[in-house]
């Protein structure tokens, strides 16, 4: 397996994980199921999760000493339980250049022209944005539309872009996708890169988007508020350039249900209406009736940083030449916002969990 195909972008680096018991050897083949449970520890994962989840480590963000004394852990753990090393040079780490991303909020602005005049949306109550990993400094000015969830699937006879054209234009869209598709197909239509990939190939300029209301209950807005101060992470191609970034779309955004709202005001179909018709059925496309001016500032900064990978072979002569990949993310927030006085963010769940699995 190629080193790229073995890398993710983002912050959620891949972690090779072949999975062995946490105390013994592998089971047999055909040995009781209770036995080979029997292997898995409770005190074994909570011992690897306690350290991952220390405070020493800092939240394990992408790049930093805490992160790298996870990886040195992870490595540890490997050697110990005898798999051969998958990485560099013969070791277990697989080391890649990133570029980690934040905005400057007060360089950040987005203002609305209308029939009523113009109005500026206030950044934190209204919209976030997302640092830009391609360019430091980012404007758009163009016509708003809204395309529903912003999804095309043939496969599910459903287009959100039906009988609009967006060419040119800043898209507005839900998050997420119609909740009847399948679940596979729901997850991947539903992701970010399918969403900004169509938006590129229609000529879109700009992507704003929003929860529904059903979802927004869920996930309160200052928990994005929150979240939109920790640095994200793009991966570094061989010549310098970020990975899976679409540098057609100028500037996006992410807005509250009341700046969703603000965008609505006075469209053919009411934000109420739309939220409803997503439940059951396409919530419909049409113009907006804004003009919208985007702003965007962000900070470039260098980072490094590696994937921990071990090997298993295998005992088949013919199925030991392909390979089975576990993965889970070694890396977390860091430290961010204090939460009732704590800025660390432990990552416990997420995922010192998955890694001591």
């Amino acid at each position: 397996m190629s080193r790229d195909r073995m890398i993710r972008n983002g912050a959620f680096l891949a972690l090779l994980l072949v999975f062995l018991p946490t105390s013994a050897a592998p089971v047999a083949a055909g040995e009781d199921l209770d036995a080979a449970l029997g292997l898995i520890r409770p005190e074994a994962l909570r011992a690897h999760m306690g350290f991952l989840a220390d405070d020493l480590l800092e939240g394990r963000e992408t790049g930093t000493r805490g992160y790298e004394l996870a990886a040195r852990y992870v490595a540890s753990q490997f050697e110990l339980l005898g798999l051969e090393p998958g990485g560099d040079e013969g070791s277990y780490y697989q080391r890649f250049d990133l570029r980690a991303t934040r905005q400057v909020p007060e360089g950040c602005s987005i203002t609305l022209s209308g029939p009523d005049g113009d109005r500026e949306l206030v950044y934190a109550e209204d919209y976030l944005m997302s640092g830009d990993a391609v360019r430091e400094e980012g404007e758009v000015e163009a016509p708003l539309v809204f395309v529903g969830f912003g999804v095309r699937a043939p496969d599910q006879d459903y287009d959100d872009y039906a009988g609009v054209d967006v060419r040119g234009k800043i898209i507005v869209l839900l998050t997420g996708a119609p909740s009847w598709f399948p679940h596979d197909e729901r997850a991947y239509y539903a992701s970010s890169s399918h969403k900004m990939a169509t938006a590129v190939e229609l000529g879109a300029v700009g992507v704003i988007s929003f929860l529904t209301a059903e979802r927004a209950e869920k996930v309160p807005w200052d928990r994005a508020v929150m979240n939109a101060s920790i640095a994200s992470m793009r991966t570094l191609g061989p010549d310098g350039k970020p990975l899976r970034v679409y540098p057609e779309i100028r500037v996006g955004a992410f807005l509250s249900q009341q700046g969703a709202r603000a965008l609505f005001e006075g469209a053919p179909t009411n934000l109420d209406r739309v939220f409803e018709r997503a439940m059951t059925e396409a919530p419909g496309s049409f113009d907006l009736p804004h003009r919208c001016r985007m702003v965007r500032r962000s900070l470039h900064t260098p980072a490094e940083s590696c994937n921990v990978a071990g090997i298993l072979r295998g005992s088949d002569p013919r199925l030991r030449e392909e390979v089975l990949v576990y993965t889970a993310h070694l890396d977390h927030l860091g430290i961010g916002t204090p939460v009732d006085g704590d800025s660390i963010y432990n990552g416990a769940y997420d995922n010192a969990s998955g890694v001591a699995v």
